[in-house]
């Protein structure tokens, strides 16, 4: 696998740099920006070494490889070694001083890890709010170097100095060391950790995996994966050390409940007691006056400390101003699943922003502080004490105006178009589309006469074909990472651009040509009567969701202001018909002033049922989305239906005119599915008595904005807990063989939490509704009989089951 074996990740090569600094133009990353703002850095470091000999070429690759997008910035550039930064220091200062906004080269950083320090206020004095407290930090072993340039030889004997240390704590931080499985360079553990430990590992939430971002195998730190990688847990399992993973060293405390003194005690008493034996080793951490503990991402330079809590505060979350509030308190708020991730249930993982500039003790002080106050002001807002929320508020948030974000002035959100590549008519000459990575991409590279047939063509209601395919021009992506590259700005897209469309949707499917027809069949009563988990032990829900586009009316990347609203009287009308177990209520989105009945959007406390049901979509904020047009006027005429039953939603103009979702809790499909085919039917009655109907045809069946949808569009899925199952390696290629695709809880490229994984049909064109349910049915009742094999350690049984691949 690229990036994970012996050799270096393809691409910008990792020893000698090319003589003359390659085009930045489109490269968007810290790095990027000073070496364009001043090209002579990279004149006079281009030749250089370092003594253990790391090339400036090491530690740009990941920034080459990787152009990033201006509204996504990375750090772009590693260390090597410790002395990358001392080498290479003009262009690690200036990325360090803006990375971390303003630090200077001449600044000197504090190190204090004394806890009595410790501000005495308590984060959480009811309990009620904060579920859990960590602090982690990484260290590096100075004289060996860092994982980017490490050698094999090198990281066998960072391991093997970090285990001796951490085996020999003693008291509360006595534990083990679990090197992954495949690794054998950890003598008492030959071939790593057993299949059961590996299963606790992945219980507890303490496993980490193979790198699969671009960014970190294009660094280098995946070389040789997985030989001397491992994690140590202490037998209370509150104190976790990963070896080898980004960093030489990265330390976690952690435990339930607002305690942060007791965790960070334990952090520095841990931490002191390795530095000994790593020293007794004739080693010691890496560390400076300027930069503080050294580490492989100039992001992580200083303390490199990040103390969080855990904490449930759903009203203070559902403002709009939340993580103004945090940043203005230097914290930081990120979904409970990482940096990027949404909130479940209005619950945030808080922590201290800054990294550098700042003491460990500072930091920690920082975070007590800051998040007393966060509860304090999720306590008024419970209360309804408006006066006592406002005194508690940090003074740069107070004159913030307005209820909801001003996402008028936001890039792609606003009236006009994401910048970059044109939306209305194609560049005379087809850009230079060799770093291009997308199906799109794939096809005019290869035929390019298609891009000088179709680039002044337009269909009857005006879309171009650069509107069709501005956001794979605008998105280059990775060859490891492949979009489709292209949308549809109405149903005749796909007529008029069908020399691109139809290769494009061939390629995307695994083979559709264009003279192939779509079955279409919504007769629940064919589902098979396979039963998925008899014993109710494995399924936790089910769901079946898919879209629906209005004919005559743009798409979501080209409609108008007027058409966006059109569609959401049309279904709304059509929604708020439905009776029975369907009968709910349509909830537009805070801030959209389209709908009649509910002027200004869905309430304070209706967004935050929402939440809590874990039903709202939020703003788009992937550049694939947002160059494709589709968040225009946010977040006007875009709204949620929910039956009163909470098992059928329909969200209204998010990617698509429709997204219509029924589920449940179990496995009970054919409820499941004979709810979704009802509702279905009963609003196509209603859009075809308003002069309207659903986009179909024979070849592409039922139309949507993305290629990748065409057919049924349809997914349905289980979400299931088969953790000995998912802990093979070949999981996933079980998966595929059963026309499956397993994804982890939190959506397509997320990790599986505890064994828990949402799983469904991988196809969605050239099968009817009913059959790919029922390939789902068969699939995951297969599934669950692998997992119950595996529990009852009858290899018979679960080989039995195991497909053949076709």
């Amino acid at each position: 696998m690229p990036g994970l074996g012996d050799d270096e990740f393809p691409g910008f090569p990792h020893e000698d740099c090319p003589a003359d600094m390659p085009d930045l133009s489109e490269h968007h990353s810290v790095m990027a920006d000073v070496l364009k703002a001043d090209p002579e850095i990279y004149a006079k470091l281009k030749d250089k070494k370092t003594p253990n000999g790391v090339s400036l070429a090491k530690c740009i690759k990941t920034g080459m490889d990787n152009k990033g997008h201006p509204m996504i910035k990375t750090v772009g550039m590693v260390a090597g070694d410790e002395e990358s930064y001392e080498v290479f220091k003009e262009l690690f200062d200036p990325v360090i001083d803006q990375r971390h906004g303003g630090y200077p080269p001449d600044a000197k950083h504090p190190t204090d890890l004394d806890y009595t320090k410790l501000l005495d206020t308590p984060i959480d004095p009811s309990q009620n709010y904060v579920i859990s407290t960590r602090v982690r930090t990484g260290r590096s072993v100075r004289g060996i170097r860092l994982p980017p340039s490490c050698t094999k030889e090198e990281r066998r004997e960072v391991e093997r100095v970090l285990t001796k240390a951490l085996k020999a704590l003693g008291g509360d931080l006595a534990g083990d060391y679990y090197p992954l499985a495949g690794s054998d360079s950890y003598p008492e553990k030959p071939g790593g950790m057993s299949a059961a430990e590996e299963h606790q590992m992945r219980e507890d939430h303490f496993l980490f995996q193979e790198p699969d971002s671009t960014l970190l195998l294009s660094s280098g730190m995946g070389r040789h994966w997985p030989d001397a990688r491992g994690i140590f847990a202490n037998d209370q399992k509150n104190f976790l050390v990963w070896v080898n993973e980004e960093d030489h060293m990265r330390i976690i405390s952690m435990q339930k409940g607002a305690d942060i003194k007791t965790v960070f005690t334990r952090f520095c008493d841990a931490v002191n007691k390795v530095q000994e034996v790593v020293k007794q080793e004739g080693y010691d951490f890496m560390h400076n006056d300027h930069l503080g503990y050294v580490l492989t991402c100039p992001s992580n330079l200083g303390t490199g400390l990040r103390a969080s809590v855990m904490v449930k505060v759903p009203l203070l979350s559902a403002r709009p101003d939340f993580k103004d509030i945090c940043k203005s308190l230097h914290l930081q708020a990120r979904g409970g699943a990482g940096v990027d991730s949404a909130s479940v249930g209005g619950i945030w993982d808080i922590s201290n922003s800054d990294r550098i500039g700042k003491s460990e003790v500072e930091l920690v002080n920082i975070m007590i502080s800051g998040c007393s106050k966060i509860v304090q002001m999720e306590q008024a807002l419970e209360k309804g004490d408006t006066a006592a929320f406002e005194a508690l508020k940090p003074a740069s948030t107070k004159s913030s105006s307005g209820d909801h974000p001003d996402y008028s002035t936001m890039p792609g959100l606003g009236d006009d178009e994401f910048p970059g590549f044109p939306h209305e008519d194609c560049p005379a000459d087809m850009p230079d589309l060799s770093e291009h990575h997308s199906v799109m991409a794939d096809v005019l590279k290869a035929d390019p006469e298609i891009y000088a047939k179709l680039k002044d063509k337009k269909t009857p209601n005006g879309v171009s074909l650069a509107k069709c395919i501005k956001t794979g021009m605008d998105n280059k992506g990775h060859p490891m990472i492949k979009t489709v590259g292209m949308v549809a700005g109405d149903e005749e897209s796909y007529e008029v651009f069908k020399e691109l469309f139809d290769p494009v949707i061939d390629q995307r499917h695994g083979g559709y040509p264009p003279d192939a027809k779509h079955p279409t069949d919504l007769d629940y009563t064919k589902l098979l009567d396979t039963p998925i988990d008899p014993s109710q032990n494995y399924v936790i829900s089910t769901r079946v969701r898919t879209g629906r586009s209005v004919r005559g009316i743009r798409l979501p990347p080209s409609c108008t202001k007027e058409e966006r609203r059109e569609v959401e009287r049309v279904l709304t009308k059509a929604l708020k018909a439905l009776g029975g177990d369907l009968a709910g209520d349509y909830y537009p989105l805070a801030g959209s002033d389209s709908y009649p009945e509910k002027p200004g959007g869905m309430s304070a406390a209706e967004e935050h049922q929402m939440r809590e049901d874990h039903f709202l979509f939020q703003e788009p904020d992937s550049t694939l989305l947002l160059s494709s047009g589709m968040g225009r006027h946010w977040p006007d005429a875009r709204g949620i239906f929910a039956n009163d039953q909470k098992n059928f939603l329909v969200w209204v103009n998010e990617e698509d005119h429709m997204r219509i979702i029924s589920m449940q809790k179990g496995a009970d499909i054919k409820t499941v599915f004979t709810r979704f085919c009802d509702a279905v039917n009963k609003v196509q009655e209603v859009v075809k008595q308003e002069g309207y109907d659903f986009m179909h045809n024979d070849h592409l069946g039922y139309v949507l904005t993305c290629p990748s949808n065409l057919g049924t569009g349809l997914r349905a899925s289980v979400m299931v807990k088969v953790p000995l199952l998912s802990a093979r390696p070949d999981f996933k290629d079980i998966c595929k063989s059963l026309h499956l695709q397993a994804r982890g809880g939190a959506g397509v490229d997320s990790a599986s939490v505890g064994g828990i994984w949402d799983i469904s049909n991988s196809d969605r064109i050239g099968k009817s509704e009913v059959e790919l349910v029922n390939i789902m049915i068969s699939g995951c009742s297969k599934i669950v009989q692998m997992e119950q094999a595996l529990e009852k350690g009858d290899t018979a049984a679960f080989e039995a089951q195991l497909p053949t691949s076709d």
